[in-house]
């Protein structure tokens, strides 16, 4: 292509990519002016899984229906050219043949049962696109290997003065997209009768449904930090509950230290399930959920067990080991008396009751006197609830 001509192609499709930011559909538009004026090529948009090192198409110009479907279902998770773009730079045009020799991709199956009977597709180039919470887009023209030394320096022009506006476009998108999808994705927790939350992979909440709301305003077992991040008193389960989220938000397996994740709050006890809302990669038609989702994931804790105990002091000397000494002080909380009136009742000096509530104050994970009251509140309201 003469080089008038492929700067005004360059303009043509950087225009087309500008409006793709406000409208995701018009990369169909992108792909088909992309191919028309790199004659010869089929273009392909589409995610790949950096876990799982598999590839499936979002929108495509030039192939079949038929054969997107095949890769969308078997290909893409062995396509070899995939370990080509997992170890590239992100927004770097890079030249399949030159990573991946052509003799080795003809034998493999990829190329026997899929690229060989479609015809003239044995090479490709492209581009790493923007990365969403452990997936990234790539961009790739595929083309009858026979004419690389013709097609490729072109294709690398075009692809890299495009880069910046296609990293601007989907930034913009992911804003607009994002915010939908998440909309979309906290209906699921209204119709959860057990306390649900939406929260990121690095644990900030997105939304809640009423019975997660009321744990988290008591401040049983964990609360909301900086950034609407969520914190647990206890290390262990904090340390646990981010492994399993960031596993389940990269589609990974939850690691053993997470199986059996429970807490344990004076409002009962919960098992929790962790589950990603990120789509199947073989389920997904168009760029909306790869930009929107991916890093977001259900919390559901389930309650186990009685939720009633036979006394408050059997649940503050077994859960949270407080001596009898402490565990009448706890019960003696009412918020009505000052420290000094609570302790002359129960026959002790202000200072061994002071003591005492710093002893307990650690054991509880817990700061203030009046978090003690709403936790002992809480408590007799549990124990004499039906």
């Amino acid at each position: 292509m003469a080089h008038p001509a492929l700067r005004d192609a360059i303009e043509d499709v950087g225009l087309l990519i500008d409006e793709a930011a406000f409208d995701v559909s018009r990369w169909q538009d992108v792909l088909d002016t992309l191919t028309r004026n790199l004659s010869g090529t089929r273009a392909n948009l589409q995610v790949v899984d950096s876990t799982l090192g598999r590839a499936a198409p979002m929108v495509s110009s030039g192939w079949r229906a038929d054969e997107m479907d095949a890769y969308a279902r078997h290909f893409g998770a062995i396509n070899p050219w995939v370990a080509v773009l997992l170890r590239s730079s992100t927004m770097t045009t890079i030249c399949a043949e030159h990573e991946f020799p052509c003799d080795e991709l003809r034998k493999s199956e990829f190329y026997q049962d899929w690229l060989r009977p479609i015809g003239e597709v044995d090479g490709s180039s492209g581009i790493k696109l923007l990365d969403s919470g452990g997936r990234f887009g790539a961009l790739t023209l595929s083309y009858d290997a026979k004419r690389t030394e013709r097609l490729v320096p072109d294709i690398a022009r075009m692809l890299q003065a495009l880069a910046p506006r296609i990293e601007r476009s989907l930034n913009i998108s992911r804003i607009g997209v994002g915010a939908a999808w998440r909309a979309e994705s906290t209906t699921l927790i209204g119709a959860i009768a057990d306390p649900a939350l939406i929260v990121t992979w690095d644990g900030r909440l997105l939304d809640a449904n009423t019975p997660a709301t009321d744990l988290i305003a008591c401040g049983a077992a964990f609360h909301l930090g900086a950034a609407e991040k969520i914190h647990f008193k206890d290390a262990r389960i904090a340390e646990r509950f981010h492994a399993a989220l960031r596993a389940a938000c990269l589609g990974r397996p939850s690691p053993d230290s997470a199986d059996g994740l429970h807490l344990s709050t004076l409002a009962g006890d919960f098992a929790l399930t962790i589950v990603s809302l990120r789509p199947d990669l073989r389920r997904m038609h168009g760029l909306t959920p790869w930009l929107a989702a991916g890093e977001i994931a259900l919390v559901v804790m389930k309650r186990f067990g009685s939720g009633r105990r036979a006394d408050a002091a059997q649940i503050l000397s077994q859960r949270y080991r407080l001596s009898p000494a402490e565990v009448r002080i706890v019960l003696a909380m009412d918020g009505r008396r000052a420290l000094s009136d609570l302790a002359a009742d129960l026959g002790i000096s202000y200072e061994t009751a002071r003591w005492h509530l710093k002893r307990i104050f650690a054991k509880l994970g817990i700061s203030r006197q009046a978090e003690l009251v709403a936790m002992t509140i809480e408590l007799r309201g549990n124990l004499s609830g039906p």
